[in-house]
């Protein structure tokens, strides 16, 4: 949902007016050819953000090949030697809230009929609950131990922009 927030260079996203514009070219495409509903996945990949594309080898990205800085509710690292991700103020945690929010409505104006948000295998949404990774500081606010569901209330909202959504179910939870 934000730059920052892509896996990898090649991935593509619903952050911008431009991103919204070149997406609708596509779904415009699709649409001429064939009256099959169509979806769109987003997410945020925090600590597993800043990578290699699948077919390089999925490892973080070197000082060569442009990383970026990484945000998380902590600062853990995805793996050795990956980059330190810098801890979300609770500012930046709106900050995404709303950047799914802006995506939702970015989809719905493109036509998409269907919205899922990426919540598994080491997403933002996901990441309150990870064993791994799971806290915020008590001053950095939502994700406080005490609340640490509460990202993933946040971020849901912005599903209800869209008539029909798709779930998809976190690891361990059922929804």
């Amino acid at each position: 949902m934000t730059r920052d927030g892509r896996i990898t260079h090649g991935c593509t996203g619903l952050y911008s007016e431009d991103n919204e514009a070149s997406i609708r070219r596509v779904i415009e495409n699709c649409r001429r050819l064939s009256k099959n509903p169509i979806g769109i996945q987003i997410g945020h990949a925090r600590r597993k953000a800043s990578s290699q594309v699948p077919w390089e080898g999925r490892d973080y990205l070197r000082a060569d090949q442009n990383p970026w800085q990484t945000l998380a509710p902590s600062p853990l690292a995805f793996g050795e030697g990956w980059h330190v991700p810098r801890e979300l103020t609770a500012g930046e945690v709106r900050g995404v809230t709303d950047a799914f929010a802006a995506g939702a409505d970015r989809a719905k104006r493109i036509g998409f009929d269907v919205l899922e948000l990426h919540s598994a295998h080491g997403y933002l949404l996901l990441m309150p609950k990870s064993s791994h990774s799971r806290y915020f500081s008590t001053e950095r606010g939502p994700g406080a131990s005490q609340n640490s569901g509460l990202l993933g209330f946040w971020i849901h909202q912005p599903k209800r922009r869209l008539n029909t959504v798709s779930r998809n179910a976190t690891e361990g939870e059922e929804w």
